[in-house]
Formats: structure tokens, sequence, C-alpha cells
């Protein structure tokens, strides 16, 4: 399902997603919890915090994709509603169940680095750099974390790696 792809000139990405929202808005019965993920999903990009955090948790509660639904629930809980404590509780469950989920490495190391906890935030972007060698975002995260915060030549280290991996 690509919401972003074009429909008719006239009709932006905000009403496709508003458009998803209603489809799935009453679906019950066995796809309830994939249409709640996705609702959610939906609401969230619709700058809906409320109703999304509805739709995840309900999700949730039907054990549906559990990762991702708490991933999701960490960003919206971060992104949205501010609460860093709560984003950061999501993405440790969610890495729990699943180790390599390089989505919520990615968000609890955004939450640490919030909270000033640089440490652990440098273990979450190595982790994700165990998963993903050589991942040019991550290094550049990594660099850039390294620099605000007196490692210069760390950051650099990184920032020359992203060049080995991506010239230019």
């Amino acid at each position: 399902l690509d919401v972003e792809s074009p429909a008719a000139p006239e009709e932006g990405a905000q009403l496709r997603m508003q458009r998803v929202v209603d489809l799935l808005k009453d679906v019950k019965g066995p796809r309830e919890a994939l249409a709640r993920l996705i609702e959610g999903a939906a609401r969230y990009k619709l700058k809906q915090p409320e109703q999304a955090r509805r739709c995840l948790a309900r999700a949730l509660e039907l054990g549906y994709h559990k990762p991702l639904c708490m991933t999701l629930m960490a960003e919206l809980h971060f992104y949205e509603l501010g609460k860093d404590r709560v984003a950061l509780g999501y993405a440790e469950e969610a890495i729990k169940q699943r180790p390599d989920f390089v989505r919520a490495l990615w968000i609890k190391a955004v939450v640490l680095s919030e909270l000033g906890e640089i440490a652990e935030a440098v273990d979450c972007y190595r982790d994700m750099l165990d998963i993903t060698p050589g991942n040019p975002t991550v290094l550049l995260n990594l660099g850039d974390l390294y620099f605000d915060h007196g490692q210069p030549q760390r950051a650099l280290d990184c920032y020359r790696r992203v060049l080995g991996e991506r010239p230019g």
C-alpha cells in the first residue's frame, strides 16, 4: 500500500492518507490488527497523535508485529507527545523482542542523545553498524554525535568512512 503514489493531480498525500484512515477505521475481525497498525501509522503521518496512539495500542493488544508497533509507539511518544522516557521504554521492549531491528535501535539512540546519555547512544549506533556495516546514515549521525560532544577526531573517522562508502 503506497499512499505516496500519485493519484488525481488535485489530490495530495494528506488526502490519500485520510482516505486510508477512512477505509480502515471500521475494520473488525481477523484483519483488525493489521488495519489498526496501518491506520495508526497513517494517523501518525496525519499528525493525529492521540488517535494514532489508540490504534497502535489496539494492534499491540491484538499481538500484531509487536516490535514494529512498539517502535512506532516510541516514535510517536518522542516526536509528537514529548514523552522521552516512555519512548525509550517502547524502543527497549522492541529491541528485546527483535535485537536486530535497526529502526528500534535508531529511535533509542535518538532518545538517548536527547536525554544526554551519550555513551549509551553511541552503543546503539555501534549496534546498528554491526547489523548494517558501513551504513552511511548511521555513520553520519554517529559522527555528528561525536562532533557535538567534543570528539572531533572520532567524528572525522566516521565522516571518512562515509566517504569510503559513498565517494563524493
